[in-house]
């Protein structure tokens, strides 16, 4: 049996970009794994095709698919219960994982009694060329501490215990912050934390991966969870969708005047990149005036620097 298996789901990206990331896999210095790949896409032919073929090169592949598109949750619930693996490992359908991820993750979850284990990264484009250099890194303690403030664990570099996320229930069928409403259950079960300070991800940005009203439903959801921990944690392991389509509704999800003024916000604040921190303070209270996903940002920043950890 293997020890680690990798969860990623296929879907719309690109199949040089899934044969790329498939690649990044096969080629790890660490060899005692499988691949799941989930197709979430089963209408899409060639995808299905591209699949069939990198399952054929290495009898570690193994491929799910999906009778219709289920979302990422579903999926990686799926591909978690026919996991063989001690660990559980993600990645996305278009990242790179560097050679050695899998042993430096493996090695430090040992090493440090972890239970979670995942590393800073960096960003790529969708032709690969590097944009950004790091990621943030956090000790376990800064972790622990931010958690509840903003999402400081990026999913595609995660390696977990199977046992902890079939104890946390898994992804809940949020249809995106779904890593963070787990991150926060694990929070709460105290279960070990670690972040690897190396960047063993490329994180692919894609132009048509999170964009408009995609992106404002990523920053409500990433809100109604951090809400609920904050308010009454024992409600995350309870998942409401009918409380949660209440809470769209109340932030005006189904409002254009109210997506407009956050798409506003965020180019507002995508524009400010590389500017003085000063600068970037004041355009996040200029974003905070024009959306009420940003004044609660605004305020969970204030709240988390301090912290001073």
């Amino acid at each position: 049996m293997p020890q680690i298996s990798v969860l990623t789901g296929v879907c719309s990206e690109t199949l040089p970009q899934i044969r790329q990331a498939v690649t990044s896999i096969t080629e790890q210095t660490f060899f005692d794994w499988e691949l799941l790949l989930v197709n979430d896409n089963p209408r899409r032919t060639e995808l299905a095709g591209c699949l069939e073929s990198l399952a054929k090169g290495d009898a570690r592949i193994r491929i799910l698919t999906n009778p219709k598109n289920l979302g990422l949750a579903r999926s990686m619930n799926r591909a978690a219960r026919n996991a063989r693996g001690q660990w559980l490992a993600r990645m996305d359908g278009d990242d790179l994982s560097r050679p050695d991820r899998l042993e430096q993750e493996l090695s430090l979850l040992l090493e440090s009694e972890s239970g979670l284990v995942c590393s800073c990264y960096q960003t790529i484009d969708e032709a690969g060329n590097l944009l950004d250099s790091q990621s943030p890194f956090y000790t376990p303690k800064q972790l622990g501490t931010l958690l509840p403030f903003r999402n400081v664990i990026h999913h595609p570099t995660v390696l977990m215990r199977k046992d902890l996320f079939e104890k946390a229930g898994g992804y809940h069928p949020y249809p995106c912050a779904q890593d963070y409403d787990l991150w926060l259950r694990f929070l709460s079960m105290k279960v070990k934390m670690t972040m690897h300070e190396e960047p063993l991800l490329s994180y692919r940005i894609r132009e048509k991966s999170t964009t408009g009203q995609r992106r404002f439903l990523q920053a409500l959801t990433l809100n109604y969870v951090r809400q609920i921990c904050r308010k009454d944690p024992n409600r995350l392991w309870q998942f409401s969708y009918s409380d949660y389509q209440t809470y769209l509704r109340r932030q005006g999800y189904d409002r254009p005047g109210t997506a407009g003024r956050f798409e506003k916000a965020t180019d507002l604040l995508e524009n400010s990149r590389g500017y003085p921190p000063w600068k970037r303070w004041v355009c996040l209270g200029e974003a905070a005036a024009l959306s009420g996903v940003y004044r609660r940002n605004f305020l969970y920043q204030i709240q988390a620097k301090r912290l001073r950890i």
